[in-house]
């Protein structure tokens, strides 16, 4: 704020120079003040980015916000069709600030639309470094790539698969170090899906990773609780290899009576259960990504703290176990 006041300051001290000079001019005055803003609007930005060490240009966003339009239909004169996909592009991320504190974080964007990619690495390490894809503030990684020391030679491709999308991809090292020598690209493979919402958090299951798109769940290293009285959508996915197939999803009631309603696609079930009752519910089978796109509602739930007298306070509603 103080670069922008600055900015505006000097250029008023330059307006009422020319002013002055050309009083009997009024039509100059009025170009002389229009001028000023746009200038001193340039000159605070400028500053700001300048004394930032960026450039105040987001290519990686723009870039992924071309590849969520390749799954929309374009409307044109005389023309009707879809906006073709970017399969050629590679994100790179954004110049990292002027910083006297190395940083492991190598890549940091969004929104990424759902589809496939492929993380391109390459550079030469000092060390042997291992890197980490996550989404948003989860815990476990998406994928964890190993580097020995040395060149990287061919430059490693490694799938990336988001069926949810990211609302934000990180891709962090080990270490500054090991980030020092290392250079990440993201480049789809195929056009988005164009899937709205995108996953906040991921956790792996076993064969499959459950992306959540919300904040009405509370996740744990074992499994997660839907919020009392909401409603979540969670997308469990293993890859095409589970397309087709069928599974199970376990319930774990609260400490109150509650109605869970389980949704996918059109196909819906609701089961009443009592406090702390179990139910296994079969869901239908897998899409064709191997993913499993679920609405699950807690109509009721309860607070730990009011049935045992401890500090959690969160109002919980059905526990889904992994």
């Amino acid at each position: 704020m103080a670069v922008q006041l600055a900015a505006w300051a000097i250029g008023w001290l330059a307006l009422r120079i020319v002013v002055r000079r050309h009083v009997e001019r009024a039509d100059l005055g009025r170009v002389a003040v229009a001028l000023w803003v746009v200038a001193g609007l340039m000159l605070g930005a400028s500053a700001g980015w300048w004394l930032n060490g960026v450039t105040g240009l987001d290519p990686a966003r723009s870039q992924l916000a071309v590849h969520a339009a390749s799954n929309q239909w374009r409307v044109a004169p005389f023309s009707v069709g879809r906006v073709s996909g970017g399969v050629t592009m590679a994100v790179h991320p954004d110049e990292p600030p002027l910083s006297d504190h190395p940083s492991p974080r190598l890549m940091f964007v969004g929104p990424v639309p759902a589809g496939d990619y492929q993380l391109e690495v390459s550079g030469r390490l000092d060390r042997p470094t291992v890197l980490t894809a996550t989404i948003g503030r989860s815990t476990s990684p998406l994928t964890t790539v190993n580097l020995p020391a040395g060149p990287v030679e061919p430059r490693r491709m490694v799938p990336l698969s988001l069926p949810a999308g990211a609302a934000v991809l990180v891709i962090d090292a080990n270490s500054p170090e090991g980030a020092a020598g290392v250079r990440v690209a993201l480049r789809p493979t195929g056009p988005s899906t164009g899937a709205s919402q995108l996953a906040r958090r991921s956790a792996t299951d076993g064969e499959t990773t459950m992306f959540f798109i919300d904040e009405a769940v509370f996740v744990e290293p074992t499994g997660f609780w839907v919020r009392g009285g909401a409603e979540t959508q969670v997308v469990w996915s293993g890859g095409p290899a589970l397309a087709g197939r069928t599974r199970t999803l376990e319930l774990q009631n609260g400490g109150a009576p509650n109605d869970v309603t389980v949704r996918m696609g059109g196909w819906q079930q609701t089961v009443a259960l009592a406090p702390f009752q179990e139910h296994v519910v079969s869901l239908p089978a897998a899409d064709a990504t191997g993913s499993w796109r679920l609405l699950i509602a807690s109509a009721a739930g309860f607070r730990p703290s009011e049935l045992s007298g401890g500090d959690d306070r969160r109002y919980l509603g059905v526990w889904i176990g992994r």
